[in-house]
This record gives structure tokens, sequence and C-alpha cells, in this order.
């Protein structure tokens, strides 16, 4: 196959088109069905087109907010942004809605916790090249519970969120969004060491 495509032109010969037609329906084909495309498939393919991203912002009753360290290019050779931190999000399906990405990202980055109360989405504008623009639903989520153990994810207190180390969008758009949003609510977990179930964003 990379006999035949020059990335390097933005010109298209006859066997470089019908060498892509297959590959962009398998493309199609594999989101109808929801399965994962390769990572670097899949990063080839966001970096061409405006994306739309599910952003959960996840605070526990302590107040503090959960981020995951992405993985080291050892762990993953087609990571865009090895070694940050960012909040948990997911980019859309071809056919998925914003609730079922984040009943996706839940599972997948959450595992079995309680969504206690969530606001939004608020929506925002991401750039994190080497991907193209996101269009960002940003949803702050009030869980109960541990997440899924993964060595990678932890929660933060506001004031010792690593912000000089998370990804472009995150520290510039997602949290300061969310923390923005639900300011009040979260002073108010600070200062009491307990929660109930009627208290709501």
């Amino acid at each position: 196959m990379s006999e035949v495509f020059d990335p390097t032109s933005p010109e298209w010969t006859p066997a470089e088109v019908e060498a892509a037609g297959p590959v962009l329906k398998k493309i199609r084909l594999t989101q109808v069905l929801g399965k994962p495309l390769p990572g670097a498939v899949f990063e080839g393919h966001l970096a061409g087109k405006k994306n739309i991203s599910t952003e959960g912002v996840f605070f526990n009753e302590s107040g503090e907010v959960y981020l995951i360290k992405r993985p080291s290019p050892s762990e993953n050779r087609s990571e865009p942004y090895p070694g940050m931190w960012h909040s948990p999000g997911v980019t859309h399906g071809a056919f998925e809605s914003n609730e079922d990405a984040f009943g996706r990202l839940v599972r997948r980055e959450l595992g079995d916790v309680e969504i206690v109360d969530q606001r939004g989405p608020f929506l925002g504008e991401g750039h994190d090249p080497p991907r193209a623009r996101y269009e960002l639903l940003i949803t702050p989520t009030l869980i109960r519970g541990t997440p899924n153990a993964d060595a990678r994810g932890r929660f933060f207190k506001i004031p010792d969120i690593p912000w000089d180390q998370l990804v472009a969008s995150h520290r510039q758009v997602i949290l300061p969004l969310a923390i923005s949003e639900c300011f009040e609510y979260i002073t108010d977990l600070l200062f009491n060491s307990a929660i109930s179930k009627e208290t709501v964003f």
C-alpha cells in the first residue's frame, strides 16, 4: 500500500483513487459496527476532518477531578500526546449520539461508578495538533465510587491539577469551562465532609 500512495502530494493518481475507495469503505463499516479502528488508522482519519467528542469532567464528593495520564510511545506507538494528562473523553462514532458516547465513555474509562448528577453538555471547540479541530460536548459529572483500577488515572484537588502537563484543549477549554460552570457547587463540596443524595449541581 505504501508503494501506491504518495503522502507528500495533494494530487491523486488513478492508482491512489482506486486503492483509497476500499480503505474508506472499510473505515465506514468499522464505525457502523461500533468497532475500534487501529491506532494509526484512527489518528490519520481524525487529522483530516473536524470531529465531535464527548468530554466527561468527573468530580468526586470531595470536589476532586479525575484525570488520566496518556500512554507513552512504548505503550502506544500512535499516541499523539504521550505522557500528558487529560480528562476522559471519546470521539463520536459515525452514527453515535451524545448519550451513547457518554455511556461508552463511562463504561470504558470509569467502569462501575454511580452517576449522581451532571450538567451540560456545554459547547466548546479545541484543536490539539496533529488532530484536526474538535467540537467539544463538555459534561461535568458527579460520581460516587472508584473508577477502574488504572495506574494512569487518579483524582486531583483543583489546586493540584498539573496544568502545564495537560493536553492543550483540556488546559485551555475543557477543565476551565467545567470548573467555572460548577464553581459554586465545587466550593460547597470542599467545605462539607459529606454530600446528601438531594444535592445537585
